[in-house]
């Protein structure tokens, strides 16, 4: 199991109704953090747009754990340390499954691999699992039959998600479940050992946002 440091981070949900404001924690080490930031500055738009995380970001950097940004009209601390308990893998070809957005309505997946490492993770007595994933060749079923690539066009946070060629993958890990306790996550790292049960609701979430 790897021994680096892991951060909880919470940015505004892109997926919530529009006229809702909501939170959604991410996760990842301080160079996946750092990448996602980089991400945000190396494009025009977003680094206008995300000024007081930038700024957040590299004094913390600097040394200031205690820099704070605004998530859903509320100052929170930009990064919390979180403890990682057990990681493991998932992967499957030709796969394909049913997304549901913020709204219930149901978009057809498919991709012809998924390669994903899932983070069991506590942070300020709360407990997760989280997934970061890597597709080839993702792809949604358009409304008259039509499969139609995962391109441009992404609804969700700015960011967090990268496309390279046919491969797409998220910068931060994305929130699977939450726990009441350390029992429930221990029980449900050995069900997944037995038979692993990947969750991307929260990455598609950040392909289509609220739509």
């Amino acid at each position: 199991m790897s021994d680096a440091q892991y951060y909880r981070i919470e940015l505004d949900d892109y997926a919530a109704p529009s006229f809702t404001s909501f939170g959604k924690s991410y996760f990842g080490t301080f160079d996946d953090v750092r990448s996602f930031i980089s991400a945000l500055e190396n494009d025009p738009d977003d680094a206008g747009s995300f000024s007081e995380l930038i700024s957040a970001f590299h004094a913390f950097e600097q040394g200031d754990s205690s820099a704070m940004i605004h998530v859903a009209y509320n100052k929170v601390p930009l990064l919390k340390p979180a403890r990682l308990l057990f990681e493991g893998t998932a992967q499957a070809t030709s796969y394909g499954w049913v997304h549901q957005n913020i709204w219930g309505f149901p978009y057809l997946m498919r991709c012809s691999q998924v390669c994903s490492k899932h983070l069991w993770l506590e942070c300020e007595g709360k407990y997760y699992r989280s997934v970061m994933a890597q597709f080839t060749d993702l792809q949604y079923e358009g409304t008259v039959g039509q499969w139609k690539n995962i391109g441009g066009m992404i609804w969700g946070h700015p960011g967090i998600l990268e496309k390279s060629g046919s491969v797409m993958r998220n910068r931060l890990a994305e929130r699977e479940k939450t726990f009441d306790n350390l029992n429930e996550l221990n029980e449900d790292h050995a069900m997944f050992q037995q038979k692993p049960d990947p969750d991307y609701t929260e990455f598609c979430n950040d392909i289509f946002g609220d739509g």
